[in-house]
């Protein structure tokens, strides 16, 4: 497993707005390496090598973040990328975090009996 380097730390940026990056040169688009936008401060890429060999990048996309009512940002899309091609995306709707959850969601002998709505 590669390792993120906590003292390779560049500015960028990335869909038209600046970004930190830590753990990669200016223009390595492949060692291990996480984005973050220099404004709001949520995560928005992270990079690494994948493969058997270590010699393909994986690269995942954290876009059309989405402040909720109570002031925290979710990410509504997630691009799951192998050396340039998409290989799943995640869309996400009707987001909220002002939510009560049933605490027997979290116990796996109800797993199967609780409902999420």
């Amino acid at each position: 497993m590669s390792r993120i380097s906590r003292s390779v730390m560049h500015e960028d940026t990335w869909q038209g707005k600046p970004v930190y990056v830590v753990g990669g040169q200016k223009g390595d688009l492949h060692s291990t390496q996480f984005w973050i936008d220099k404004k709001n401060l949520y995560f928005v890429r992270l990079l690494r090598p994948s493969g058997k060999d270590g010699a393909a990048t994986s690269d995942v996309q954290f876009n059309k973040y989405q402040r909720t009512k109570r002031g925290a940002w979710v990410a509504a899309e997630v691009i799951f990328m192998n050396n340039g091609k998409v290989a799943t995306t995640e869309e996400y709707s009707e987001i909220r975090t002002d939510v009560s959850l049933d605490e027997k969601l979290f116990d796996p002998q109800y797993w199967s009996s609780v409902h999420w709505r």
